[in-house]
């Protein structure tokens, strides 16, 4: 099969699957397999990759009303004035609980590596100017492959969580940057209290519940964290792979987070 970016779909919980549905309408254009999808409080999908139909990386993008059946005709979402966006670090998106999208993905301009980010208001279908997330830059002739993960803080307003040279930030929607520890791989969602954060630092899942406190160590040889909300109050699910590194067929863990006692959790 071509390498293309495609989509299944299941009606019955996951029972039966029909597709796939190619979502990129340039043949091989999605060949990178760095993507991400984000799901609307009115069921809308936005689909985003790393796009090569122009001869350099983009961030390009779709939509689908019909949970996934059909998507809308491509959309650049961003192009680098420079040579390309960073060619191997995952985007990011996210739609917040009125229906606002953000974007987030790893740029690449003269040298610096920086995350930035484009937002999309409710019902619109443009995209704001781009802008750099945070105040700091990473000069780096390489790509760390580490796309970061987007927060959502109401009212239209998205923070963000990413790694610079080893060390893991978090932006508010000022674009003042907090610096949380060392490490890489963070991802975030809203808690009961605030965003709850999660990376890998060495060979340990860290977390960090508010931001301000030192990070606490949540797994040894952990690594690659997925976090999801629960609708209808059903707190946080967390996953993660876990054993050696060197192991062939690690292990999966999977956490339930309690909203109002993040702290406490129950493994599946």
């Amino acid at each position: 099969m071509a390498p293309e970016l495609l989509a299944y779909r299941s009606t019955d919980a996951g029972q039966t699957w029909s597709g796939p549905v190619t979502v990129n309408d340039v043949a091989e254009s999605a060949r990178e397999g760095l993507h991400d999808l984000a799901l609307s409080p009115n069921g809308d999908l936005f689909s985003t990759w790393l796009d090569l139909r122009n001869g350099k990386m983009e961030l390009w993008g779709a939509s689908s009303r019909d949970g996934g059946a059909t998507w809308t005709k491509n959309q650049q979402v961003y192009k680098s004035p420079g040579i390309s966006i960073c060619e191997c670090c995952h985007p990011t998106s996210l739609f917040d609980a009125e229906g606002n999208l953000a974007v987030m993905w790893r740029n690449s301009v003269d040298g610096a590596r920086d995350m930035w980010m484009t937002t999309r208001a409710a019902g619109a279908t443009q995209f704001s100017p781009a802008h750099k997330v945070g105040d700091g830059t990473w000069q780096l002739n390489a790509c760390p492959m580490d796309g970061g993960r987007i927060v959502a803080l109401g009212r239209g307003k998205f923070g963000a969580v990413f790694q610079r040279a080893g060390e893991v930030f978090f932006v508010s929607e000022s674009n003042a940057e907090m610096r949380l520890g060392k490490g890489k791989q963070p991802i975030a969602m809203l808690g009961g209290r605030g965003p709850v954060f999660f990376w890998q630092d060495g060979n340990d899942l860290v977390s960090v519940e508010r931001t301000g406190d030192a990070p606490t160590k949540r797994a040894t040889d952990a690594r690659f964290a997925v976090i999801v909300a629960v609708p209808r109050g059903g707190g946080l699910l967390l996953a993660y792979e876990q054993g050696p590194a060197k192991e062939k067929q690690p292990g999966i863990v999977v956490e339930r987070l309690l909203m109002e006692r993040l702290g406490r959790s129950a493994a599946f």
